[in-house]
């Protein structure tokens, strides 16, 4: 019993690492800290249906210098708003720059997307996944998903800490104290 008791500690440490390291990674991801040749982006609204859902997770190529065409769905910064995204297909490329227009939508977009607004070109999705993304970025999200591993995984560590002290006192109480005789 307590061997199987020990080898599921072992599997849910490990899960735990798992989902704490797989939630970091996309956050960061998302969030465009490191300098990636992808970024991932959760779709937010149905705008390009039936391209993309509401809640897929979408990756975007993030390759310098690249160019866009008409026809090519680009992710880009909405003007007007510092991180705030958006993911259209491009339907006309003019002298400043893109016209834009989600795939559901009956009209084009009201602005018009510059070259360095853009983060990106359209290259892949994973259904659904963007729903896990934009859960983590709410406060449950983040305690579930990131403080409650921590704090597991910095109590497995105290707890070896403390394992390791009374260790080391109940050999240091074992020994027999070497007497010194005086002549």
């Amino acid at each position: 019993m307590k061997k199987y008791l020990l080898l599921s500690l072992k599997t849910l440490n490990i899960l735990i690492l798992l989902c704490f390291t797989f939630s970091t990674v996309l956050v960061v991801a998302n969030l465009g800290f490191i300098p990636l040749k992808y970024r991932a982006f959760a779709v937010a609204s149905r705008s390009m249906y039936p391209v993309m859902e509401k809640g897929d997770l979408i990756f975007a190529d993030r390759s310098g210098n690249q160019t866009y065409n008409v026809g090519d769905i680009a992710v880009f910064e909405e003007p007007g708003y510092k991180n705030r995204f958006v993911v259209h297909r491009i339907v006309e490329s003019t002298e400043p720059g893109y016209i834009t227009r989600g795939d559901n939508n009956a009209a084009n977009d009201n602005w018009v997307v510059n070259q360095s607004s853009i983060q990106g070109k359209y290259i892949k999705k994973i259904a659904k996944l963007g729903d896990f993304l934009l859960f983590l970025r709410t406060l449950p999200g983040i305690i579930i998903f990131i403080v409650i591993p921590v704090i597991y995984l910095v109590a497995l560590e105290v707890n070896v800490i403390i394992n390791e002290v009374i260790e080391h006192r109940m050999r240091k109480a074992a020994k027999p104290e070497s007497v010194t005789s005086i002549k």
